[in-house]
C-alpha cells in the first residue's frame, strides 16, 4: 500500500509507506527512490528486478529499522546511503547487485568496516564508506 507517490512517470518515486511481503514494483523502469520519513521498515522484494533502479534515498529524519530479504534484488542500484535508524539488514537484501557504493549515516548501529570490493548483504564488489 502506498500513501504517496511523486513523479511517477516510471522515472522517480517517493513512498511514504510500504506495506506486504511481496513486490509492489516489480520489472518497473524506475531509476530513483526516496523513502519517507514514516517507512520503518520494507518488506520482502519491494524493488526486486528494477533494473533501471541506480539510486535511492531517505528522507532526513527517517525512521527506517530494517531492510528485509531481496529488497533491492537484481536492481541497478549504484549508490544508497542507509540511514543510522538501521538496525538490520536481511543477508540476501542486495542480492544479485555489484559494483555499488554503501554510505552508512554516522551512528549507525550495524557493525560494517569501510573499503572497497567486499561482498555484503549478498551484494558483490560493495564500496563501503562510513560518514562522519
Amino acid at each position: 500500500m502506498l500513501s504517496s507517490i511523486v513523479d511517477c512517470f516510471c522515472w522517480s518515486l517517493t513512498i511514504d509507506f510500504i506495506k506486504g511481503t511481496t513486490s509492489i514494483i516489480s520489472k518497473a523502469d524506475i531509476e530513483s527512490v526516496t523513502i519517507g520519513t514514516n517507512v520503518t521498515s520494507i518488506s520482502n522484494q519491494a524493488f526486486a528486478y528494477c533494473s533501471s533502479l541506480t539510486s535511492v534515498s531517505f528522507e532526513s529524519g527517517s525512521q527506517l529499522t530494517s531492510i528485509s530479504g531481496y529488497v533491492f534484488s537484481d536492481t541497478g542500484l549504484t549508490t544508497i546511503t542507509i540511514p543510522s535508524s538501521v538496525t538490520s539488514i536481511d543477508n540476501n537484501a542486495f542480492s544479485g547487485v555489484s559494483n555499488f557504493t554503501m554510505n552508512i549515516e554516522s551512528g549507525s548501529s550495524l557493525n560494517l568496516t569501510a573499503g572497497s570490493g567486499q561482498t555484503l548483504y549478498g551484494g558483490t564488489n560493495v564500496t563501503v564508506n562510513l560518514l562522519s
